[in-house]
């Protein structure tokens, strides 16, 4: 029942300052959208936002973008030429795969045999 407590606690923090005195493997567990508006809340201008409306906005961000990635896998697997210079870690293919193993926690799809490494 402690450990429930205090993933809890850590799943759901209220004040950005609680974040200072968690390991590097509980910060880990907090959601980024809820650490960055913490910091964002204790400005008085902005103490006013709400944390559950942006964490469902990135949800539909995310659910949007899960119903696009078919589509432009396909777009990529059928013009693997038009991306030859993209294949770079922050841009193109390398954002999607980044994606996919880090966000979506899936297996990426297979690079294309056209596509230079």
């Amino acid at each position: 029942m402690g450990d429930w407590i205090r993933l809890a606690k850590i799943m759901n923090p209220t004040d950005y300052r609680q974040l200072l005195a968690y390991s590097d493997d509980d910060l880990g567990k907090v959601d980024p959208v809820v650490s960055n508006l913490l910091v964002a809340k204790s400005i008085p201008a902005l103490a006013h936002l709400d944390i559950s409306r942006f964490q469902l906005l990135r949800d539909q961000w995310v659910g949007e973008f899960r119903a696009w990635l078919p589509q432009a896998e396909a777009y990529f697997q059928s013009e693997p030429e038009y991306f030859r210079d993209d294949i770079k870690p922050n841009s193109g293919y390398g954002q999607v795969i980044g994606c996919y193993e880090k966000d979506l926690q899936i297996a990426p799809p297979p690079r294309p045999a056209a596509c230079p490494k």
